[in-house]
C-alpha cells in the first residue's frame, strides 16, 4: 500500500519576495530589549543570581513552539534535528517561533492516517501539509471541520503569502468566503510527454520530433517491437498507461475538469460553453484512448503485467525491459528524470489547471493547533524566505547538498537520497510553500524556476476554478461508483488488457449502480455555482 501511494505521488507531480516584517513576541508586546530584560531579571532575583541563566529564561519565555508536520518519500531523516536547529536560528530571532519538525514516513502520514488521527485526538499538530487523497486530503479535512479559518490570520501575519500566491488559487481552498488552507505555489501547469530510452530510440532511428499524436506513438511502438521483441514497447505507472490522467483528453487534445471525482467519474470540457457535466467514460475522447490502449496491448506493445502492477512508480527506474512510456508532469521534472534515466522525449500536449490540482498540496492549521498566530508566522516564511524554505526542503548546504555550478545543487559526492541524512523527495518538494524560492536540483535547467513561472503565467484555468463537488448527500452511491471505476474495471481499461465487450460491461455496471443520479447531482451543483458567481 505504501508503494502504491508513492506511485500516486510521483504521478501527481509528474502527473513537480521579501519576508514579512514580523517581530518577535517580545517586540510585539513592547518588551525591553533582551540585554535590559536580562539585567532586570538578575536584579530582581538578587545579587547572587546568574544573569546568563536569567536571560535564557526570559528569552525562552518570549518564544512560541510550533510543530510542523509533513511526510517524506524516504523515511524519517536521520539528521532532522540538525536541520530543525538551523531553521530555529532564523525563526527564533525573526518571528519568535521555535519550530519542531514532525516528519513522518509517507505510509504513516498518509496511508495509516496518523496526521488526521492526531488532529482528531488533539495531539501536537499546529501546521500540516494536506495529502493528495484519503482522509488527509484538503477537501475531506475541511468537510469534517478539521481546519481553522485563515482569513484574519492571513490578513495580520500572512503578507508574504498574499503577495506571492495568486488570488485565483485561493478560490480552490475557499468556501463561502472562508479560506481554510494556503495552496502550495508551484508549477501547476502540466503536460503530456512521450519518452523513449535513448539507446532504443537510436537503434530504431526514431525521430521523436515528428511524433505529434497517438498515431505517431503507434508507429514508434511498431518499430520498437520489431527491433526489440523482448522488451515491453510501452509501460506506465501503477496500473495505468498514463494517457488517462484526469484533466486531458489526449486523442482530441481537449482539456476537462474532472470535478475532483475519485475514479474520474465526471468531466466538464473547458471549451464547452454549456459547462455540462458528462460521464467521462462515455465520452468519445475516452473511448478513443481506450481503443488505442487495447489495440497496442493486442499487438504486443504494452507491458502485459501493467494492469496488475500496483507498485510501479517509474517505468524506467523500476524495470530495465520497459522501452517507452508516457509522462504526465512539467518540464522541470521531466528533465530531472531524463538526467537520471537517459531517455529522449517529445511533448504531446499541455493541460489546464483545475480545482483538484490546487487542492492536491495545501498547508492548513488544523483544529488541534494551539498557537495559530505563530503557525501562520512560520507559514508566511515558507512563502517569502528563501533561506528558511531551502533548509526545510534540502537541509544544510555543504552537508545535505552542495553547489554544482550555475546555481544548480545536488547531493554531495557519494551520497544519495537514502544516505545523506536529510532527503524529502522531489515529488513532494513541489508542495513546499513557494517552491519558486527553492534552489534548482541537478538535471533541470539553471533557469527552471523562471521557466516554471512563465508556464504558470500562460496556463489555462478551468472555467469552474474554485468549484468542488459536494458528495455528502450521495456518499454511498459515490463510493460504489468510484470503486467500480477505479478498482474493478479501471486497471484493465487503462492498460488495454480488457477482453472484448469489457468496456460495454463496465458502462452498464456504472449505469446500473446509479451513475445518472451522480451526473444529475453534479449538474445541479455546477449550475448553482455558476449562478452564484
Amino acid at each position: 500500500m505504501k508503494k502504491k501511494w508513492i506511485a500516486l505521488l510521483m504521478a501527481a507531480c509528474l502527473s513537480t519576495s521579501t519576508a514579512a516584517g514580523c517581530g518577535s513576541k517580545a517586540q510585539e508586546e513592547g518588551a525591553e530589549p533582551q540585554e535590559n530584560a536580562q539585567g532586570n531579571e538578575a536584579e530582581d532575583a538578587g545579587e547572587n543570581a546568574d544573569p546568563g541563566t536569567a536571560g535564557s529564561q526570559e528569552e525562552d519565555a518570549d518564544l512560541t513552539d510550533v510543530t510542523v508536520s509533513f511526510w517524506t518519500l524516504y523515511g524519517v531523516p536521520e539528521e532532522k534535528d540538525m536541520v530543525e536547529e538551523a531553521i530555529n536560528e532564523i525563526t527564533e530571532e525573526e518571528i519568535g517561533v521555535t519550530v519542531h519538525l514532525n516528519i513522518m514516513d509517507v505510509g504513516t502520514y498518509l496511508v495509516n492516517g496518523s496526521m488526521v488521527n492526531g488532529v482528531m485526538n488533539g495531539e501536537d499538530f499546529d501546521l500540516v501539509l494536506t495529502t493528495p487523497g484519503m482522509s488527509g486530503h484538503f477537501a475531506n479535512m475541511r468537510n469534517n471541520g478539521m481546519l481553522l479559518p485563515l482569513n484574519d490570520l492571513l490578513e495580520e501575519y500572512g503578507a508574504g503569502i498574499q503577495e506571492t500566491v495568486p488570488e485565483n488559487l485561493f478560490s480552490a481552498t475557499t468556501k463561502d468566503g472562508t479560506i481554510y488552507a494556503v495552496p502550495a505555489y508551484y508549477n501547476l501547469q502540466k503536460s503530456v510527454y512521450y519518452a523513449v530510452k535513448r539507446e532504443v530510440a537510436e537503434a530504431c532511428n526514431l525521430d521523436l520530433d515528428s511524433i505529434k499524436d497517438l498515431d505517431g506513438v503507434e508507429k514508434a511502438l511498431a518499430a520498437i517491437k520489431e527491433a526489440f521483441p523482448e522488451k515491453n514497447g510501452i509501460s506506465g505507472g501503477a496500473q495505468n498507461l498514463n494517457i488517462f490522467e484526469a484533466g486531458f483528453a489526449i486523442t482530441d487534445k481537449r482539456m476537462y475538469d474532472s470535478l475532483g471525482t475519485d475514479g474520474v467519474l465526471t468531466a466538464v470540457f473547458f471549451d464547452d460553453d454549456t459547462l455540462e457535466v458528462k460521464s467521462w467514460y462515455e465520452t468519445e475522447e475516452f473511448k478513443k484512448a481506450a481503443d488505442y490502449a487495447k489495440r497496442w496491448y493486442d499487438l504486443g506493445y504494452v507491458d502485459k503485467d501493467l494492469a496488475v502492477n500496483a507498485t510501479q512508480t517509474d517505468p524506467f527506474a523500476d524495470s530495465d525491459v520497459n522501452a517507452s512510456s508516457f509522462y504526465f508532469g512539467n518540464d522541470t521534472l521531466v528533465k530531472q528524470y531524463q538526467a537520471m534515466h537517459d531517455f529522449v522525449y517529445v511533448k504531446l500536449m499541455d493541460t489546464g489547471i483545475q480545482t483538484s490540482d490546487v487542492q492536491m498540496f495545501t498547508w492548513g492549521l488544523p483544529t488541534s493547533c494551539d498557537e495559530p498566530e505563530a503557525a501562520m508566522k512560520f507559514l508566511n516564511l515558507m512563502y517569502s524566505d528563501a533561506e528558511v524554505l531551502n533548509l526545510l526542503g534540502y537541509g544544510i548546504e555543504g552537508r545535505h547538498y552542495v553547489e554544482k555550478g550555475d546555481g544548480i545543487i545536488g547531493y554531495p559526492e557519494g551520497k544519495n537520497e537514502t544516505s545523506n541524512g536529510y532527503a524529502i523527495g522531489s515529488a513532494l518538494l513541489s508542495g513546499f510553500g513557494n517552491s519558486f524560492l527553492l534552489k534548482v536540483w541537478e538535471g533541470a535547467d539553471a533557469d527552471a524556476n523562471e521557466q516554471a513561472l512563465a508556464a504558470m503565467e500562460q496556463a489555462v484555468y478551468s472555467p469552474l476554478m474554485g468549484f468542488t463537488l459536494d458528495t455528502t448527500e450521495i456518499g454511498d452511491l459515490y463510493s460504489a461508483l468510484s470503486s467500480i471505476a477505479r478498482n474493478e474495471y479501471g486497471p484493465a481499461l487503462k492498460c488495454g488488457s480488457g477482453t472484448d465487450g469489457y468496456y460495454e460491461e463496465f458502462i452498464k455496471k456504472l449505469q446500473d449502480a446509479g451513475l445518472q443520479e451522480l451526473l444529475d447531482e453534479a449538474n445541479d451543483q455546477v449550475q448553482a455555482w455558476i449562478a452564484a458567481h
